[in-house]
């Protein structure tokens, strides 16, 4: 969207003299008239400096009562569209209409026209997207011997199709031809078809107003995740231990699991196993213990011996 108003603004640089002329409907103007050119793709909003400068003219205003030039289609008025090209191929399958747009939340049917932001010129077209001498075919219609220009009501029918071959003289040839466009304009009698309904979505095309909200695309959604496998599960080490005499302490890495004869489960790898009991040395093994069973026997020194009474 921000390339598009960039684009649209550096065109209209390139002219001057340029004005908005729209009055209210109730003032007397009852067509609406904008500009275009193209070149190979679809059409840019912009006004030839030739036509600015006609405009410009309030002596060439009032010889055509009930017109105003705007970029944008105002909604109270028949609305064309003049479109300039140095090549005649350019308008091939291009369709200018006009449509309104208004927010992307829901809007009821009698909604007023507060309710719409605006109005737009919406372009189909056979011809590939613009490239980025759009710039340069504009200022080609001020100096090239070839122009051609189409105009197009608000349902994009054709109304007017002229070149500069059709207009006689050496002065001011470009703008006897806009003369022209705009007298075909006038005379233009055909039934006003009913608007379309309001988008409530914003299309990717060239807005004029620059200012419209444009409505992101949602993200496409993530493909489900596959549920996790379950782990395997993990095959512990049974020890059993034993140890002579009995009744000794058994710690595993430093914890005491029980005294002997006992067993525990212990997960496989490297451990520390320890016996110990009052009045013996202690007994210490650091072992690498696999899946499965596995017998543990400590021998444990005596270390104090009581003697009798009674003795020699």
């Amino acid at each position: 969207m921000k390339a598009a108003c960039i684009a649209f603004l550096s065109l209209m640089t390139a002219v001057s003299g340029w004005g908005e002329t729209t009055a209210p409907a109730s003032g007397g103007c009852d067509r609406s008239v904008a500009f275009a050119v193209t070149a190979a793709g679809q059409p840019v909003a912009a006004v030839p400096g030739f036509a600015a400068h006609w405009i410009a003219n309030e002596k060439h205003q009032r010889q055509y009562p009930g017109l105003c030039f705007a970029q944008s289609p105002d909604p109270r008025t028949r609305n064309y569209l003049v479109v300039f090209s140095t090549d005649p191929d350019a308008f091939s399958g291009l369709a200018p209409t006009v449509l309104k747009y208004v927010n992307s939340v829901p809007v009821s049917e009698d909604s007023t026209l507060g309710a719409i932001y605006g109005q737009m010129w919406h372009f189909t077209s056979s011809q590939p997207t613009a490239a980025a001498t759009t710039t340069l075919n504009l200022l080609r219609t001020e100096t090239s011997t070839v122009l051609f220009v189409r105009t197009y009501n608000e349902q994009g029918v054709t109304i007017s199709q002229l070149s500069l071959k059709d207009i006689s003289g050496w002065l001011h040839v470009r703008e006897k031809l806009l003369e022209r466009v705009l007298a075909d304009v006038r005379a233009d009698s055909r039934p006003r078809s009913p608007s379309p309904p309001a988008l409530k979505t914003s299309l990717p095309v060239y807005y004029v107003n620059c200012d419209v909200p444009v409505k992101s695309l949602p993200a496409p959604e993530a493909p489900p995740a596959s549920p996790a496998l379950p782990a395997p599960p993990v095959q512990l080490a049974t020890l059993e231990f034993s140890s002579s005499p009995t009744g000794a302490d058994v710690y595993v890495d430093g914890v005491l699991v029980g005294t002997t004869p006992s067993s525990v489960t212990v997960p496989p790898g490297d451990h520390r196993i320890t016996m110990s009991k009052q009045s013996f040395s202690m007994w210490e093994r650091k072992l690498q213990v696999t899946a499965g069973k596995r017998r543990i026997a400590g021998y444990l020194e005596q270390k104090v011996v009581t003697l009798g009474s009674g003795l020699p």
